[in-house]
């Protein structure tokens, strides 16, 4: 039998190339081994199909559900985001990839930087440079959006809530990183 990692292509990971922060009220951590891909279905999701894939049911809009060491999160209509252990993102691509013209298949760690973004001031902070309603009610725990970020956008998810404090994964194209970490950071960052 083939090996289905054969037929992805795989960029080598570079060091991340924006460091997180620690500050009072706010920790932002880079999560470097995070793997990222994205599925799209181009002839419309069946629910066979998607379950072929990811092996459950598919989350609705603006929500993410996890199975095993990956999440599959909601983008649009027929595309879907994978996030988690970068071996095991690629083990759902391969498995996408078998549908061969039926589906889009991208691996995007090399290109996107990932952040967890914690603490008492950590929806304050992200709150001040998006328009998105982050608020329990709008965001709650396995709920995802794509939005703006000051002059970027962003993929976010609200992730279990640590230590009672509300957690935010938060990925850029890696080329905004440092940006997005300076403006999460505020003025007063070195």
């Amino acid at each position: 039998m083939d090996d289905p990692l054969v037929n992805l292509i795989h960029l080598d990971r570079q060091a991340p190339i924006a460091k997180g922060f620690v500050q009072a009220g706010a920790t932002l951590m880079v999560e470097a081994a995070t793997g990222v891909g994205k599925v799209q279905f181009l002839s419309g999701t069946s629910d066979d199909r998607f379950a072929q894939v990811f092996g459950l049911e598919a989350p609705g809009a603006g929500a993410s559900r996890a199975s095993g060491d990956v999440t599959i999160s909601w983008l649009a209509p027929d595309e879907w985001l994978v996030t988690g252990e970068e071996v095991a993102v690629q083990i759902v691509l391969a498995r996408a990839q078998e549908l061969e013209d039926a589906a889009l298949v991208i691996d995007l760690s090399h290109a996107r930087a990932s952040f967890l973004l914690t603490g008492e001031a950590a929806r304050d902070r992200l709150a001040a440079h998006t328009p998105l309603d982050i608020s329990d009610a709008a965001l709650p725990v396995g709920h995802v959006a794509r939005a703006p970020l000051a002059d970027t956008t962003m993929f976010v998810a609200r992730v279990a809530d640590a230590e009672g404090e509300s957690v935010f994964r938060i990925i850029v194209d890696q080329t905004m990183a440092k940006y997005a970490v300076r403006m999460l950071a505020g003025p007063n960052a070195v």
